[in-house]
């Protein structure tokens, strides 16, 4: 496990809640008589390392360590504890490895923790998989995670998707669970701050939380934090899309930090020389990086344009202190002073490696400099069609997909939207470059409000740049006297508000804090739980006249509810260190969040915060824009039909669409002909039924560049006065090869009755399957040629019997009878060339 992060210079006794989490877990092991083997969530593997060591898990009997995973894992131990999040995939998890071992006779005690409260629903999952009789649960109330000296975090990777996509708000009330509990170790927050939806509901639950406990005793009666401000990511959502410019920053976006380290390449940190040796350069080595090391704790704040300069200042004076050494004869007392400086050699060694490998692999490359001047263009709130032909060169080339929707959302917030006819093109665009999986991402970013279409002239960007003034010119990175050199020259909106509302209050700009997003207000509050009006005068303000703690330095709690970036993070140390109050008492701050945003270079922050990774909630997704696909797998091996059956409730038009690499290959270049062709040829349905959800997505986008008049995603329930109606049809693939032809049939006959019940469905059966030679022809262009390679099984269709091995012309059909008029056009074509290319030359005179 990672190092624990060196605590001893924080602002208040943040130990405490370690050690209180310490006492929580060992608790629980001790509860545990015997061998115990300990089953982990893995997202909760790198949140407990900063908690508790290994070490400390082995002295409370826990023999074995593993990840919670679908396989289960054989020990000889007698208690198996599993420590996990309130989720009802794991539950589901748990409960088959209880019945695998129910299965083999083995007898043990199984004890499930959730972290941190047990829910109804994980319950209820429990007893449905009949196993909740066979466990014994409870809970471990871990709470603010400790990052760092100042950065405290819930590690609530998906809570911001779940509120603003799925509508759960289980995350808020966990936030301020979180900061009660707070309040009982160290006092009544007197100021209370949000802006913001979620903020605003979060202190409603505060206030809430006290009332239901009226004599609760919090802290020592001393307050140690004066304000808490509560920030919802949503009012600023234009930053996190930003490529932070710090070292810090920086080292996320490429690197990734997670739980206060990095995982790298042995070749970056260990050297050339040892770089040659082939077992060390394919290794990974975790690098700390958080306040235990002095060297990271000095750099991590400084715009990167700064830290080389940095570095080659310390390098230099390290190179003349040994040339001192071993010029110069020096006292004993000298050189313990030159011994104690090489004890910085190996972080000055790691960190010139980390610097150099940003530089040369990303920083300096063109691409990266032209992302920083597109993104600097856009905050300015100018050249939105120079963005846009930018973001559409981007999917052209296919940059990386993470790249393309950052720049896409950041034109979609500072511009009020994208103008419809972009909207479209971009959707489209992006599905047909980057795959028809990544429309579920699509629709989530656009459900967050993140993707969405101009309405009027209704842009409140350029006014907040006035009134904020976030964007900054003439920064000078090496001495900043402005948050914004984090991005050098724009000033992240969330950090300006928080500057704002504790040197001069948000009243002054009441009109600015009603452009964003979502209510904010502020209220205070006493030892007596009594709820007072807000205050005119700043947090500051109360301290310089001795309203809090009598001169003792002012500490303020900045809560971001949806994820903080490095950079923000960053800019609220230096609004720390900038903000004017009493000369002996400098202020303090505390960062506690959702989680840290990670929007680097990967796809991992899609699936955490987007919900971009297909499972169960992807069919629910499915289900809702009324498709229903077959996951990889043949039809009559792998779905039960009654289930299936069931769930359409026999109302609707069931679809079973053959949609293979050809079919989409057919239906993309005959685009143009569908359309003109589409009031004739589309099918009415409420369904589609396809062998992957790739081949569903295909066809779902197909038919909703055919009908740009459907509203939202229920693009398939079409006009029936306008489109042609298909009551059903039904084509599958081989299950099981050529020579399971009789079984597959009658695995179908069996299902007859409850088909042709739904749609009046008449099963055929085609005796001769097409030839082996055509159907192996899988790279062919020809719709003709990939006809009977995708199917072998037809069904009758109101008494006209269809089989696409016959002919790909059946198909064209049911999508457009384009291929007679495009044939036709070919020919006059070749009719044209052969006669000017035999016209007899004139004679000359």
């Amino acid at each position: 496990m990672a190092q624990l992060p060196n605590l001893d210079n924080a602002p208040i006794n943040l130990s405490l809640l370690r050690e209180k989490a310490q006492e929580d877990l060992i608790d629980i092991l001790d509860t545990l008589r015997g061998r115990k083997v300990l089953y982990l969530d893995p997202k909760l593997s790198g949140p407990l390392a900063l908690i508790a060591q290994t070490s400390l898990l082995k002295e409370h009997g826990v023999e074995n360590l593993f990840h919670l995973s679908a396989e289960p894992v054989q020990s000889e131990c007698e208690n198996v504890l599993y420590l996990v999040r309130p989720r009802i995939s794991l539950m589901k998890g748990i409960a088959e490895q209880i019945k695998h071992d129910k299965e083999l006779r083995v007898q043990k005690s199984y004890f499930i923790y959730f972290m941190p409260r047990c829910t109804r629903v994980c319950q209820k999952v429990l007893e449905d998989e009949q196993v909740l009789d066979d466990v014994t649960t409870g809970e471990f109330p871990l709470h603010f995670i400790p990052f760092d000296e100042d950065v405290l975090s819930l590690e609530l990777d998906t809570a911001y998707k779940d509120y603003r996509v799925d509508g759960d708000s289980s995350g808020l009330w966990y936030v301020a669970r979180a900061i009660t509990n707070l309040q009982l170790s160290f006092g009544i927050i007197p100021n209370v701050k949000a802006k913001g939806k979620a903020a605003s509901q979060v202190s409603d639950m505060l206030k809430h939380m006290r009332q239901e406990y009226p004599g609760t005793t919090y802290g020592t009666g001393i307050s140690e934090i004066d304000t808490v401000v509560l920030i919802d990511r949503h009012v600023d959502m234009v930053t996190p899309m930003c490529s932070q410019l710090t070292y810090e920053g920086l080292l996320d976006e490429f690197l990734h930090i997670n739980n206060g380290a990095a995982e790298v390449d042995s070749s970056i940190v260990l050297g050339s020389a040892q770089a040659t040796k082939k077992p060390q350069s394919d290794k990974k080595i975790k690098v700390p990086l958080n306040s235990s090391d002095k060297l990271y704790r000095e750099l991590r704040d400084l715009n990167f344009g700064v830290v080389g300069q940095v570095l080659q200042r310390k390098t230099t004076t390290m190179k003349n202190d040994y040339a001192e050494v071993t010029t110069m004869n020096q006292s004993v007392s000298e050189l313990k002073d030159f011994v104690k400086k090489l004890n910085i050699l190996p972080e000055m060694t790691r960190h010139v490696s980390l610097a150099q490998h940003l530089s040369a692999t990303y920083t300096n490359k063109q691409s990266f400099l032209d992302q920083l001047h597109i993104e600097q263009t856009l905050v300015e709130g100018v050249n939105y069609d120079v963005t846009s032909a930018h973001v559409q060169t981007m999917i052209y080339k296919q940059d990386p997909l993470i790249s393309v929707l950052r720049l896409l959302i950041m034109l979609s917030l500072t511009s009020g939207g994208l103008k419809q006819k972009d909207f479209d093109n971009f959707r489209r665009e992006l599905l047909h470059s980057y795959g028809f999986e990544y429309l579920i991402l699509l629709s989530n970013l656009e459900k967050a409000g993140l993707l969405k279409k101009q309405e009027g002239r209704n842009n409140v960007w350029p006014h907040l740049i006035k009134a904020l003034k976030l964007v900054v010119e003439d920064v000078d990175d090496a001495n900043p006297n402005d948050i914004a050199y984090v991005f050098s020259g724009y000033a992240p909106l969330s950090v300006r508000i928080v500057e704002i509302a504790l040197k001069r209050g948000w009243r002054s700009i009441e009109a600015a804090l009603k452009l964003l997003p979502g209510p904010h207000l502020e209220w205070s509050q006493t030892n007596e739980s009594v709820v007072e009006p807000p205050q005119e005068t700043s947090g500051l303000e109360r301290q310089e006249n001795g309203g809090v703690g009598d001169g003792r330095r002012l500490l303020v709690l900045v809560m971001f509810i949806g994820g903080v970036t490095f950079a923000e993070i960053s800019a609220l140390r230096f609004l720390s260190a900038q903000v004017p109050t009493c000369p002996s008492r400098p202020c303090r701050m505390i960062v506690i969040n959702f989680n840290i945003v990670d929007l680097g270079v990967g796809d991992e922050w899609q699936a955490k915060v987007w919900g971009l990774k297909w499972g169960s909630d992807s069919y629910a997704t499915l289900e809702k824009l009324n498709l229903v696909a077959i996951h990889d797998a043949p039809i009559l091996t792998r779905i039960m039909w009654s289930s299936l059956l069931e769930s359409s409730k026999a109302t609707k038009t069931i679809v079973v669409v053959p949609c293979g690499d050809h079919l989409f290959q057919m239906i993309s270049k005959r685009r143009m002909m569908l359309k003109i062709k589409a009031r004739r040829s589309l099918i009415e349905c409420e369904m589609i039924l396809a062998y992957t959800l790739r081949d569903a997505l295909r066809i779902y986008v197909v038919l909703l560049d055919l009908n740009r008049k459907v509203k939202g995603h229920d693009v398939l329930h079409m006009d029936a006065s306008t489109f042609q109606v298909l009551s059903s049809w039904h084509v599958c693939e081989d299950p099981e090869g050529p020579g399971d032809w009789d079984a597959a049939w009658e695995k179908l006959k069996e299902k007859r009755g409850k088909l042709e019940g739904v749609s009046g469905l008449e099963l055929t059966k085609i005796e001769q399957p097409a030839p082996e030679s055509v159907r192996k022809d899988s790279n062919s262009g020809d719709v003709r040629d990939a006809g009977p390679r995708l199917t072998k099984w037809g069904g009758s269709v109101r008494g006209g019997r269809y089989r696409l091995g016959e002919g790909a012309d059946r198909i064209l059909e049911f999508w457009g009878n384009g291929d007679v008029a495009l044939t036709a056009a070919l020919v006059v074509i070749v009719l044209i060339f052969v006669l000017f290319q035999f016209t007899p030359p004139s004679a000359s005179l």
